[in-house]
């Protein structure tokens, strides 16, 4: 799914020291991929390969070169944000376990997902305030952002993941730069994640012919991966599980509150030594070569015919749809509820071009709202 940092200035020394030596060291499984700029990065001249200095500079609120300040540092109690996408753990282990080839087109879908994701929160969540106490919110041309991709959770388990930084810089409409207004990334960040999700599900389906659990709060595992498996490679979860149930809590910020306190340190590894042991373990457990290569090959991206998406509409717009749990609900809400009944995934294009048409809907209607963003509500529950 998608979490959401806040990153101080000097914390963007943990992405940077992750980077291998060279492309010879990542390959031998010493280190992780070069950062690569994405968004809108290029309007500060900002692309391919991310530069350490350069990085730096940015997140300090200066030009590339750390020539000019882009905002006064006065005005930044945030220096970036730390976006991080993180794949479903049996997408994980199929990526690890795999041969070069499955390796390759798994982390090719989860590069298209993220790039898709990142692209909502652009056009969705990239806002800046201008007038007096910022009351006047307008759009900008886009986010600076590095992505580094990493592939191991802190206990070495197989966890493809990739930290998105934003620095806290945006250029408004009006040309002017100025610090980004976060609460627009907190409002999408469900959508966004759900919608990364559903355009991993639709590669994965298309290019590997994978087939996938029930869909549950955004997210699938792919079948014929047991829960077992996913159990051996998810220490990391186990562990906050278990301080929770110390603590006796169940809460999203308990979570949060127990991966802090349980955190280590990321250590390096050997990665060759890191593979062979992922192997015995899923030797072990009845998930060598052969059975990975039996939940590959036997499925298709389900096409949204007409009538289907119909019967979409119908459940969202219905009693036990959208409205279930509250009175009204926003954009990010339908973008939401679409991925989420998408079994085989959607392209994000295709998640984003249903909900439009859904607000088009003659029973959905535009409520009069002081809020962010508009809210709506169906003609049955009014």
């Amino acid at each position: 799914m998608l979490s959401i940092g806040k990153l101080s200035l000097g914390q963007q020394q943990y992405y940077l020291e992750q980077v291998a030596d060279g492309i010879e060291d990542y390959y031998a499984g010493a280190g992780e991929a070069p950062g690569r700029w994405l968004a809108s990065s290029a309007q500060l001249g900002l692309e391919g390969e991310v530069d350490a200095e350069a990085l730096s500079a940015v997140l300090s609120a200066s030009d590339p070169t750390g020539t000019y300040k882009l905002v006064p540092t006065k005005n930044r109690k945030v220096a970036g944000f730390d976006l991080t996408f993180s794949a479903p753990k049996s997408v994980s282990v199929v990526w690890a376990l795999g041969d070069p080839g499955v390796n390759l087109a798994v982390a090719d879908a989860h590069e298209a997902a993220i790039g898709a994701a990142v692209g909502y929160l652009e056009r969705n969540a990239a806002f800046t305030r201008r007038g007096h106490a910022g009351v006047e919110v307008i759009g900008t041309h886009g986010f600076v952002a590095a992505g580094f991709r990493h592939r191991t959770s802190r206990n070495g388990d197989p966890q493809l993941h990739t930290h998105v930084v934003v620095p806290n810089v945006v250029m408004g409409v009006d040309g002017r730069w100025a610090t980004l207004d976060g609460r627009h990334l907190y409002a999408h960040r469900m959508a966004a994640g759900y919608l990364y999700q559903a355009e991993l599900r639709h590669q994965l389906t298309k290019t590997l012919g994978v087939s996938w659990t029930p869909v549950e709060k955004g997210t699938a595992e792919i079948a014929g991966v047991s829960p077992g498996v996913l159990r051996a490679f998810s220490t990391r979860r186990i562990e906050i599980e278990e301080q929770l149930a110390i603590a006796g809590a169940t809460s999203a910020a308990a979570s949060e509150r127990a991966a802090l306190v349980t955190r280590r340190t990321k250590r390096e590894v050997d990665g060759s030594a890191l593979l062979q042991r992922w192997r015995t373990t899923a030797e072990r457990l009845g998930f060598g070569p052969d059975a990975l290569r039996l939940v590959l090959g036997h499925a298709s991206p389900l096409d949204l015919t007409g009538e289907h998406a119909e019967l979409i509409d119908a459940h969202l717009a219905g009693p036990h749809g959208l409205t279930e749990q509250a009175s009204s609900f926003g954009h990010s809400d339908v973008v939401r509820a679409v991925a989420n009944l998408a079994p085989t995934g959607m392209t994000a294009h295709a998640v984003e071009a249903h909900a439009d048409r859904f607000l088009q809907r003659s029973d959905i209607i535009a409520l009069q709202t002081a809020g962010l963003v508009p809210r709506y509500s169906t003609v049955d529950l009014v």
